[in-house]
């Protein structure tokens, strides 16, 4: 199995999954320096984990925390070229993030309500400063229109920025980092014709404002 072109989706059934989380999810959890809350995280039904993003470790070090508490897999809302990585298409359910962003969070929508469970990065770059800013409304949304339990992490760094390509790319191998999950949130949800920008960004930053206290940055609002 591979890319599903009808619904955008990398299956959730690979066999290799309970493998790869048997074998590998050890070895990648030493790289967890710390783990804070998991008993935050839901027992099951689907929930949205809403991180800030510090390095391109973060999210098959996130998908080992939440998959060996949960046993269950995560799909991460990601750029297309990371489809391109064998290992993080089999470690992850990705969604992909298209240029048509309605397509994107239709498709976290389809996946939330089966049930499972979505991890987007609102940031949608690596941040490596001490500040929240310019982040992006998509986890607000989802929240409101599927009415799912959102979880915040914080994600701490636990050594200085790399300073060179080179160096930022090895971190998906050599990275570490420290993980804070959040108390859950709960939003009322609407359907789309009943959102409004000022109920979307009061939400999202709501949400963000959660994310950065756990990952110890400061968080500009977002403005409309």
């Amino acid at each position: 199995m591979g890319w599903n072109a009808a619904t955008g989706l990398i299956p959730s059934n690979f066999m290799a999954y309970p493998l790869s989380r048997n074998i590998l999810g050890p070895l990648l959890k030493r790289r967890l320096v710390v783990i804070e809350g998991l008993e935050y995280i839901p027992d099951s039904g689907s929930f949205l984990i809403v991180a800030n993003h510090v390095g391109y470790q973060d999210p098959i070090l996130m998908v080992t925390a939440i998959a060996l508490h949960t046993h269950r897999k995560i799909h991460a809302i990601a750029k297309w070229k990371t489809l391109r990585i064998p290992i993080l298409k089999r470690w992850i359910g990705t969604i992909p993030l298209s240029r048509d962003r309605s397509k994107t969070i239709d498709a976290a929508l389809r996946q939330l309500d089966l049930g499972e469970i979505v991890l987007i990065y609102p940031e949608g770059t690596v941040n490596f400063s001490d500040k929240i800013i310019d982040t992006k409304t998509g986890a607000a949304r989802l929240a409101i229109l599927s009415g799912c339990t959102v979880i915040p992490v914080g994600i701490r760094r636990v050594s200085s920025a790399p300073a060179t390509s080179f160096k930022k790319y090895s971190e998906i191998l050599t990275g570490r980092m420290q993980l804070y999950f959040g108390k859950p949130m709960y939003f009322v949800k609407q359907q789309t014709a009943e959102l409004g920008k000022n109920y979307i960004h009061n939400v999202h930053n709501q949400i963000m404002r959660e994310v950065a206290r756990l990952a110890k940055k400061e968080f500009i609002p977002c403005q409309l």
